[in-house]
């Protein structure tokens, strides 16, 4: 039975399995943020003419029931404060099927939502307050996200130095749990065959044994 090795296939799987380790806690953070943020961003945007637009008669403009952000503009890389959030609306609100990205509006870049997709200016002043909560909902994320990456990041770093499981193992014994299961499986029938040939030689005495079977060839059993 060959060793379990760690291959690119293997290695890929056990960091997928890392990184999944945080999956709870990444969909609660990400989910972390109050229940408000839709309607207050809805009415930053449309200020100058939710008025207007609630004057049209219904099927004039579209309707959204979630307001999907993705961040402010910046032109640092990777933008600090450019997580995407889909935030929920408390019923549906009317939107044009076209905005452009003028003052007006308060948003940045491709001034064209027709994914109702909304990236802010960071200079307009409308933004202030909620750049400020938006600004720790990112922090919050970048550590958790930089948590795993690290954490990724130090299991690659084992499995580089070990190029068999065995040892890596030894070395750091919960990457078991991170490992698939039929690499799991592999490694115990490894690992059980070599206890039953170390029990073999508690019973025999597996160097007479082949001593005995070498000279019979020679002497051809006489």
């Amino acid at each position: 039975m060959a060793t379990v090795r760690f291959s690119d296939d293997l290695r890929d799987n056990v960091l997928k399995n890392a990184k999944n380790l945080f999956a709870n806690r990444l969909d609660t953070a990400l989910k972390n943020f109050p229940d408000d943020w839709g309607m207050r961003v809805y009415k930053l945007i449309y200020r100058d003419h939710m008025d207007t637009m609630a004057k049209l008669p219904a099927g004039y403009l579209d309707t959204i029931t979630r307001l999907q952000l993705t961040g402010f503009s910046s032109q640092v890389s990777p933008n600090p404060l450019g997580r995407a959030v889909e935030m929920p609306m408390p019923t549906g609100m009317p939107i044009p099927q076209r905005i452009e990205d003028t003052p007006i509006h308060g948003l940045a870049d491709s001034g064209n939502r027709y994914n109702r997709d909304y990236k802010l200016n960071p200079f307009d002043d409308r933004w202030n307050e909620f750049k400020a909560e938006y600004t720790v909902y990112c922090e919050r994320l970048d550590k958790l996200f930089d948590e795993r990456d690290k954490f990724a990041d130090s299991v690659n770093l084992i499995m580089n130095t070990y190029s068999t499981l065995a040892p890596a193992l030894k070395a750091w014994p919960p990457l078991w749990d991170l490992i698939p299961a039929d690499k799991q499986e592999r490694h115990k029938e490894v690992v059980e065959r070599k206890k039953k040939d170390i029990q073999l030689e508690n019973v025999v005495d597996l160097n007479s044994m082949t001593a005995v079977s070498a000279m019979a060839k020679l002497t051809g059993g006489k």
